[in-house]
């Protein structure tokens, strides 16, 4: 439970390295991914980052309730076009947070729009982003409930 808290401290600090760009939206959620989190670990073929999603109807983890909220841990393989879903939790300011989830999952292919835009933001960075925020709490007072 401490790793936990300390994991979700660490990723929502707002850093000076942070950069939010939205992947999704649509009238049921807003995501946005971390690309200036994003890192490749010491050894390893991934890179992994951060995602905040904005559930507007509320999700069954958090009882429906809004406003509702997914932070995940994701790894990308660039390569292949590949993601891995590291960790997640859910939570709303009614119901009780849901996870951390921790998922034992093989890397599985990019196919539905928004893990493709998620990959497409990290697997091909651009040095000019203009559609983004600098902190997950300028994204949430953009697109948050």
């Amino acid at each position: 439970m401490i790793e936990a808290v300390i994991a979700v401290s660490v990723l929502i600090t707002q850093s000076r390295n942070d950069f939010w760009v939205v992947t999704h939206v649509d009238a049921h959620e807003a995501s946005a991914i971390n690309v200036g989190f994003a890192f490749v670990p010491e050894g390893e073929d991934f890179i992994v980052t951060s995602a905040y999603t904005v559930h507007r109807n509320g999700t069954a983890a958090t009882r429906w309730t809004t406003p509702a909220y997914t932070l995940e841990i994701l790894a990308f393989r660039c390569a292949d076009r590949t993601f891995q879903l590291r960790r997640s939790w859910s939570y709303s300011g009614v119901a009780d947070p849901t996870g951390p989830h921790e998922p034992d999952a093989p890397f599985s292919r990019v196919e539905d729009a928004k893990r493709a835009s998620q990959a497409d933001a990290v697997c091909q960075p651009r040095s000019n982003y203009t559609d983004g925020f600098r902190s997950y709490f300028d994204f949430m007072r953009a697109y948050g409930l």
